[in-house]
């Protein structure tokens, strides 16, 4: 640490006299001009990075009392909430030098937790039996924590960790606060089963995500065979219901209302929000040996009520916590489920039914008509000249990265042995392919992960692949789809399979991209991998769905007013659905096209304006003849 870093944390004590929500970016700059015993070169560079955090902040749009406020708990809902690229940050030295500086600064102002000197006796020899510098700085943040409020190792109670986490969002900058505490926890507990004298309290953090929720069997017997019993109805295929003399419902005509089994990964959403729903009716005061059947959650509707009223106020809770506004898909996923429940398990009277779909649809946003304005900001986000090339030459970059590791590693191995593709090689090689595809091919995320090497892969007589196709069973409307892929795109894939995808996939896996065992890559996952990939590259947003949009109108662009193409390319059933998602996404190209035909048509009728012009020339206007009395 240099002399400048130690004044600062020297002055962390001192607190600045701003207002209780913190300083603006304005009024940090006034202070650092003031911090004369710095160098002037620091105090710009300083000053420098808290310009650049107000600008991400304004970026990502987190707006509180009208201006940003800087402070460990705002910065750290902003700065790492997109890829630094996206900010025109694409050096990871660039990035950790801004938040380098922003600590440094609210270390300053007294914003920022300050460093504990030495701790105690007690820590210190606690902290010496850990076995590795790894298992030390898992539990490093909190015990510095624990020194800096005297807090000894016998003194930690589970309700610690809580207070660690308020304190460590509101007083350190990092990145992920949940997952450092999460990490605190595991690391704690580990300890705490193998270290000899660490304390025997076992620490777990609060409100993770659907933490609140109790295993199927914990409940009642009969509501666990109930469940199972609604569960196994949606695996199996309804159509044997019509050669075994069971009841069947219909419910439609139409091809997405023809009866067909439910996917695995179905089965399980199903799964997890009848849990969901029982939870929330055992934390609404319902004793737990009371809910003995599926009916249980849905009749009488007061229990349905408290189901929907105890998810209503936790989603509340979650964003006020997190200051962001998402669409209540989770909420109105469960009250669907109850819904399926009513009508198809128990069959209960139709006004039942009814009255649990007009809570849906009065909780349920109004349908999407039109493209949303943010995904419309994103595309045209994406459609800069700088981020439109880096997007469609990325997967030759990502090759290029996975080749020059892949010859890190064989001058790394033995003489004489064979270096395999590495894993982190061949990972990128496969995002690769995915943004190839997806680049000529606008498939859906469910389509793409699940592209099979057997069945979705056509070849020609010579083995060669020439093509993509989805079946109608595994398409959203029902209709097979076939897209001839470019020779480069062909290629990029033989590439993939016969070098690097053996690095990751196991004898005998059928997916194009392998995940564990037989089964495909994890569609969230992959998705999420993706996106954050794709954006650190670029520099802007990006995720799978948006690469279908970016497909549409990249060809929109160059073919205005085409949406028969798109339409049979997307799938629509509808050439109007097309239209209203799209029309005027293209209004940019539309109007080069017209500005080039003026363009054209002026070149061309230059030499008849010039003569034109010409003789006009020659002759006086009749208006100026009459007005000179010729």
């Amino acid at each position: 640490m240099n002399d400048v870093d130690h004044a600062i944390f020297s002055a962390a004590s001192c607190e600045p006299q701003v207002s209780s929500e913190g300083p603006t970016a304005s009024e940090v700059l006034v202070a650092i001009e003031g911090w004369t015993d710095l160098r002037t070169d620091r105090r710009s560079a300083l000053a420098s990075a808290v310009r650049k955090a107000a600008a991400i902040q304004a970026a990502v749009g987190r707006q509180d009392a009208g201006q940003p406020r800087f402070t460990c708990e705002a910065l750290n809902h902003t700065l790492w909430r997109r890829a630094p690229a996206c900010f025109g940050i694409h050096s990871p030295a660039g990035f950790n030098n801004l938040v380098s500086a922003c600590r440094a600064v609210l270390m300053r102002l007294g914003l920022h937790a300050p460093k504990v000197a030495r701790l105690s006796p007690n820590w210190e020899i606690l902290l010496a039996r850990l076995p590795t510098r790894e298992r030390r700085l898992g539990v490093g943040a909190f015990v510095r924590y624990c020194g800096l409020y005297s807090i000894a190792p016998s003194a930690v109670t589970a309700a610690t960790l809580d207070d660690f986490e308020a304190w460590a969002t509101g007083r350190i900058l990092k990145r992920d606060i949940g997952g450092m505490v999460r990490a605190t926890a595991s690391g704690w507990n580990w300890a705490k089963d193998h270290v000899p004298g660490w304390p025997q309290v076992r620490l777990a953090r609060r409100d993770m995500r659907e933490q609140f929720t109790l295993p199927l069997d914990e409940y009642p017997a009969s509501f666990q065979e109930d469940a199972w019993r609604f569960l196994d109805g949606l695996a199996a295929d309804p159509l044997e219901k019509l050669f075994t003399g069971q009841v069947f419902t219909t419910s439609g005509t139409g091809p997405r209302s023809r009866p067909k089994a439910a996917r695995p990964r179905t089965v399980q959403t199903r799964r997890d929000q009848i849990r969901a729903a029982a939870a929330g009716l055992v934390l609404s005061g319902i004793p737990i040996g009371e809910i003995t059947s599926l009916r249980d959650l849905v009749d009488p509707i007061p229990n349905f009520e408290k189901i929907v009223n105890f998810h209503y106020r936790r989603r509340r809770q979650r964003q006020a916590r997190e200051d962001l506004a998402t669409r209540p898909s989770q909420l109105l996923g469960i009250i669907e489920t109850l819904r399926q429940v009513a009508k198809f398990h128990c069959r209960l009277p139709d006004a039942h039914v009814a009255h649990i779909a007009q809570v849906h649809s009065m909780i349920a946003p109004r349908s999407q008509m039109t493209m949303t304005d943010v995904n419309q900001a994103r595309l045209q986000a994406l459609l800069v000249p700088e981020v439109y090339a880096r997007l469609l030459h990325l997967p030759g970059h990502l090759m290029a990265e996975a080749e020059k590791l892949w010859e890190q590693a064989k001058a790394k191995a033995q003489p004489g042995t064979t270096a395999p593709p590495p894993a982190k090689a061949a990972r990128l090689v496969m995002f690769a392919v995915a943004i190839e595809i997806l680049t000529f091919c606008p498939l859906r995320r469910h389509n793409l992960v699940q592209l099979n090497l057997i069945l979705d892969l056509v070849r020609d007589p010579r083995g060669r692949i020439t093509a993509l196709r989805v079946a109608g069973a595994d398409a959203k409307n029902g209709e097979f789809f076939e897209w001839q892929l470019a020779d480069s795109t062909a290629k990029l894939l033989a590439t993939w399979l016969k070098i690097w995808r053996p690095s990751l996939a196991e004898e005998g896996n059928p997916h194009l991209f392998p995940g564990l065992g037989q089964n495909a890559r994890d569609e969230s996952e992959f998705g999420t991998a993706l996106a954050k990939l794709v954006e650190s590259r670029i520099g802007a947003l990006f995720n799978l769905h948006l690469a279908r949009h970016f497909s549409v109108v990249r060809y929109l662009r160059a073919f205005p007013g085409h949406y028969a193409t798109v339409s049979r390319l997307l799938g629509h059933r509808k050439i109007e659905t097309t239209i209203r998602f799209y029309a005027g996404l293209e209004a940019n190209a539309a109007a080069l096209q017209v500005n080039r035909s003026v363009l054209t048509d002026r070149a061309r009728t230059k030499p008849a304006a010039s003569t034109a012009f010409g003789s006009r020339r020659k002759s006086k206007p009749a208006s100026r003849q009459l007005a000179s009395g010729d």
